[in-house]
């Protein structure tokens, strides 16, 4: 992983929206876990580097990274289990507010 940042250019106020509870979704451009699903925003996990330019650049842009919940159901399709929630930690780029 990248490093953990604070202050200039860390975690985002604390009245950041993403954290009212709203439906966000996972850019269909983003390769990453749960592309197009729909989630919540449960908390703010601190800021790291965009991990897909850590691995090219020494001096990655620093995004804040969120706990969002999904239904498992909503990653993966109906099972013959109940639904459970999985949380994944996302940067801020990856999540787009769901219409």
């Amino acid at each position: 992983g990248g490093r953990l940042h604070s202050g200039a250019g860390g975690p985002p106020p604390a009245r950041d929206r993403r954290l009212d509870g709203g439906q966000w979704r996972v850019g269909p451009e983003h390769d990453a876990a749960g592309r197009g699903a729909l989630g919540v925003v449960e908390r703010v996990r601190g800021a790291e580097e965009l991990p897909d330019l850590a691995v090219y650049e020494s001096d990655a842009p620093v995004e804040p990274v969120y706990a969002v919940a999904f239904r498992s159901d909503e990653l993966w399709g109906r099972g013959e289990e109940p639904p459970w929630t999985v949380a994944l930690d996302l940067w801020e780029s990856y999540l787009e507010e769901a219409e």
